[in-house]
């Protein structure tokens, strides 16, 4: 089965700013709290990020069911992370940071319905462009999102 995703916005993906780019893959850097004072991990970002305005209503990307909802960073309960998978292929699975919701685990959710409200992450990360991450895995690997969007005609 193939996967065809719904976007979380129409207003397209986050460009660079003084974060990095908000594409798939796109070069990720931060500071290691390990022994090595100034040592910096190198990683691709693993998923896309696309721009939103807090309080905007994010739609399911795909027929979906909730498996986890949580938060985005354990040290900041203002930020959420959304956890789907596909109910044809439980094989693909999908996060969503940085928006919210009232659904109860194993909560069904139709492509494009109503799923969560985008939060505001620049209260985080000054000077970022406000954005909801959507990251892909199929069989546990990760998958551009951008690839599956539907192709308009």
């Amino acid at each position: 089965m193939s996967l065809v995703l719904v976007q979380p916005s129409n207003l397209g993906i986050r460009g660079t700013d003084d974060y990095g780019s908000g594409a798939f893959g796109a070069a990720r850097a931060k500071h290691s709290a390990g022994a090595e004072e100034h040592a910096i991990l190198k990683y691709a970002h693993k998923g896309a990020d696309w721009i939103v305005v807090p309080g905007d209503v994010i739609p399911a990307p795909a027929h979906v069911r909730q498996t986890l909802y949580g938060l985005a960073y354990a040290e900041d309960n203002r930020f959420h992370s959304i956890h789907l998978e596909l109910i044809e292929d439980p094989h693909w699975q999908i996060k969503l940071l940085y928006a919210w919701n009232t659904a109860h685990l194993l909560q069904e959710f139709q492509a494009g319905q109503p799923l969560a409200i985008a939060e505001d992450i620049s209260l985080r990360y000054k000077n970022i462009t406000r954005h909801v991450h959507l990251e892909v895995r199929h069989m546990g690997m990760l998958v551009d999102p951008m690839t599956l969007l539907a192709v308009s005609a």
